[in-house]
């Protein structure tokens, strides 16, 4: 055995190797490796039926992994990603070709006047719409407009409440979350025509993002039976999308219209067209709509900490309206919860392919194989977070301040694929909690019996912020100002 290469986790049966264990529960998985290796947290692999996999743990190695965009490719998971979402063949071909002065589309797009290809050319789309500036506030006004009209005590989905009197409504967190904030954030990047098309447009969502980590590891589509009709259910309501007039999506993000006018002149087939569309659709709202969740979830089992964030979150808004940036820099407490929550919840992934080979750690990675950084153990890393690390601490990130930019919290990823929408999320999520905290008062229901805190679905592969587990949810009471 070469002393160089990554160690390979112990296992018992060749050819599958960690396969089971690993679409089971990948944390369990990884874990026991880090424990056979006496938690050095040097590279180590893993055995994926016929793959080899080298899993990184160290902050440290993480660090140099992003810096190496060179050996470390991140279009790989691009292309893993765009097929799996349907996109192949020719259109994907075309989705990575550089315009050549010879092509039919060069420099016909005023988008794109580097002539990059397609995938490329949406990644800096996003980028604009994403990072501050102009594409970013308005993006975020259109979504606080449609959340103000979504969480009037009239408007509240009917399906989230489970009951209600004169001044209270008690409702599913899960359902009241996912409805509200998959609404305004659907609202605010397709605009409202998309609802016109498909009434039920919210539902398929959520069953989408349910099912996502399916799609992404290509599991049998037999063994998630509620996936298939969604996905073709919101196909169908993107084709129409796509062949509406433009004064019909005239209210949709930057982005998109952008995304829209080059798809068509790249010459991509509408199947392709709109498998891409969804595949931005999905990854615009599972993680915020996620993290909302736990946030408030978090909050209502901590009433006093519950108490200080509605107070110091109500110096945000300004004749009734949210200032974001006040909500970004003048609330320290929810900044610390949030950054807090992120680190707990969080079960994605980085993944890079290794193009040329390369040293880390002393360990020769392979060209061909892929890498995976899983954020969960970088964030519960011993030496970093401490013994107390499993906990939900609200003051870990007031007390520590450096800790947010430490090379073990990495909730947004990093390097080339470092997430460009953490702003927008942030601005979501705690733009949503703060509306809600500013217009209602919210409890546990004290006539309940105790309710257990959700725990974390690990059952599954997880491709972001990972959700409860099962039918876990909370149930609150929404309170109303008039009494």
């Amino acid at each position: 055995m070469n002393p160089k290469r990554p160690r390979d986790a112990p296992y018992w049966i060749p050819f599958f190797g960690h396969s089971l264990q690993f679409f089971l529960n990948s944390d369990k998985t990884i874990e026991s490796a880090l424990n056979a290796f006496d938690r050095t947290r040097e590279p180590f692999s893993i055995r994926v039926f016929r793959e080899r996999i080298y899993v990184i743990s160290s902050p440290w190695d993480t660090t140099t992994a992003y810096k190496n965009s060179t050996s470390f490719s991140w279009d790989e998971y691009l292309n893993l990603l765009l097929r799996a979402f349907g996109i192949t063949g020719e259109a994907l071909e075309r989705s990575w070709h550089d315009p050549r002065p010879n092509d039919r589309e060069y420099g016909r797009n005023p988008l794109n006047p580097q002539n990059k290809n397609l995938v490329h050319l949406i990644e800096d789309f996003y980028k604009l719409q994403l990072l501050p500036g102009e594409h970013l506030a308005r993006l975020t006004d259109a979504y606080l407009d449609c959340l103000d009209r979504v969480i009037q005590w009239s408007g509240i989905p009917s399906q989230c409440v489970l009951n209600e009197g004169f001044a209270y409504k008690r409702v599913s967190l899960k359902l009241f979350v996912r409805t509200t904030m998959t609404e305004a954030i659907t609202r605010a990047m397709l605009g409202d025509v998309i609802f016109d098309i498909e009434p039920e447009v919210v539902h398929q969502l959520m069953v989408l993002n349910d099912y996502s980590w399916a799609i992404i590891f290509n599991y049998p589509k037999f063994l998630t039976p509620k996936l298939k009709p969604a996905v073709e259910r919101l196909s169908r309501a993107t084709r129409t999308y796509l062949r509406s007039p433009d004064s019909e999506k005239a209210d949709a993000c930057w982005a998109i219209r952008s995304v829209l006018k080059s798809q068509e002149i790249s010459g991509l087939d509408e199947d392709s067209r709109v498998a891409m569309v969804i595949m931005i659709w999905w990854a615009a709202h599972s993680n915020t709509v996620n993290a909302g969740f736990w946030l408030l979830s978090y909050l209502l089992f901590n009433p006093a900490l519950l108490a200080a964030v509605k107070e110091e979150t109500g110096h945000a808004f300004t004749n009734g309206r949210l200032d974001t940036a006040k909500l970004a820099n003048d609330c320290p407490i929810l900044d610390s919860v949030w950054l807090e929550v992120l680190r707990l919840v969080n079960g994605a992934m980085s993944v890079r392919k290794v193009v040329t080979p390369t040293t880390i750690s002393g360990k020769e990675l392979e060209s061909g194989n892929t890498v995976i950084i899983p954020f969960r153990q970088l964030h519960f890393n011993e030496h970093v977070w401490g013994q107390a690390r499993f906990g939900f601490d609200p003051e870990r990130f007031l007390k520590g301040q450096k800790l947010r930019n430490h090379a073990s919290y990495r909730p947004f990823g990093g390097g080339v694929s470092l997430c460009p929408g953490r702003h927008l999320a942030k601005s979501e999520v705690c733009g949503f909690l703060a509306t809600l905290l500013q217009r209602y008062d919210v409890a546990l229901p004290a006539a309940l019996p105790p309710q257990v805190f959700p725990r974390l679905d690990e059952t599954k592969p997880s491709t972001g912020i990972t959700g409860a587990l099962g039918d876990m949810d909370v149930v609150f009471d929404i309170v109303s100002a008039i009494r």
